[in-house]
């Protein structure tokens, strides 16, 4: 993954997990590139299955899968993001804001 793109998802999680409440502030992750290394490995096993808590100590996970983009690990983390997005505006009910 390019910097460009750490950055855009490590600014668009933090903006997610404040969206919607005004009321308290959640404490802003910061981004780990060791992390991001196990969960690729992991991923490139295409088990569909979540890795070791172990492997994550107090990290949660979401899995996803997304078609047709292997060639393209740039295009994979874009859509991957619009989903995490889409998914909070949508079935959380939550109007739209800039997030991204």
């Amino acid at each position: 993954m390019t910097d460009t793109l750490r950055k855009r998802f490590h600014t668009a999680h933090n903006n997610l997990r404040n969206f919607g409440e005004r009321w308290r502030k959640k404490l802003l992750q910061t981004y780990d590139c060791d992390l991001e290394a196990g969960a690729q490995q992991h991923a490139s096993g295409c088990s569909l299955r979540a890795s070791s808590s172990s492997s994550r100590k107090d990290v949660g996970e979401n899995t996803r899968v997304i078609a047709g983009v292997n060639r393209y690990p740039e295009l994979a983390a874009e859509k991957s993001l619009i989903f995490c997005v889409d998914f909070v505006l949508n079935y959380r009910f939550l109007s739209p804001t800039r997030i991204l």
